[in-house]
């Protein structure tokens, strides 16, 4: 399944509604085939300040057999999936690269930008208004700048080097996160 994003990239509020059936009859565990009926799917996509969130429901019959008495068995498991799917924050002119790999899944595991970080952060505090920082990096109609206004403002990053970049692109260390929630946390204390 593959959603097209385009009616709700850079309009905030938007939503996409989805449902779909997957049929993963054909696969094997162990020598068992658990998934006779489809999968159903249904949910939203939600563009929160360009932050995507995924909320979803996941229905899937599983045909089994007793561990005890080796009867079958149909069990219905249901999951409810909520995830955050952030857009691109350093996107070329004209591109809308998403951060879903492989058109279907989600790479948890997938670098976080200083420039996304602080960006996470200010969506959280509900997108305050702040003066203009002046790093040499951040041009002032950059997606995220708004966010790194707004962590200067806090106390939440001074720059890098000799502070007049912020470095946005530079994968963040876990060490700067928390430096950065750290912040956050004492300035709205």
């Amino acid at each position: 399944m593959r959603l097209d994003l385009r009616s709700i990239l850079h309009v905030p509020g938007a939503s996409l509604p989805f449902s779909f059936a997957l049929d993963l009859s054909g696969l094997d565990f162990y020598g068992e085939h658990p998934f006779q009926q489809p999968i159903h799917v249904q949910g939203k996509l939600e563009n929160k300040a360009d932050v995507f969130y995924l909320r979803a429901q996941v229905v899937a019959p599983v045909d089994t057999h007793c561990a005890r008495c080796g009867v079958p068995v149909q069990v219905q498991k249901e999951l409810e999936i909520d995830l955050v799917i952030a857009s691109s924050l350093s996107n070329e002119e004209g591109s809308d690269d998403i951060y879903v790999v492989e058109g279907e899944t989600f790479d948890p595991y997938a670098g976080c930008t200083r420039a996304m970080a602080v960006y996470f952060m200010w969506v959280a505090a509900d997108s305050p208004e702040a003066a203009a920082a002046s790093f040499t990096d951040v041009a002032a109609d950059a997606d995220y700048a708004a966010a790194v206004n707004w962590a200067v403002a806090q106390g939440v990053t001074l720059g890098t080097g000799d502070g007049s970049t912020f470095s946005p692109d530079t994968v963040c260390q876990r060490g700067q996160i928390v430096t950065f929630l750290y912040r956050a946390a004492n300035a709205a204390a």
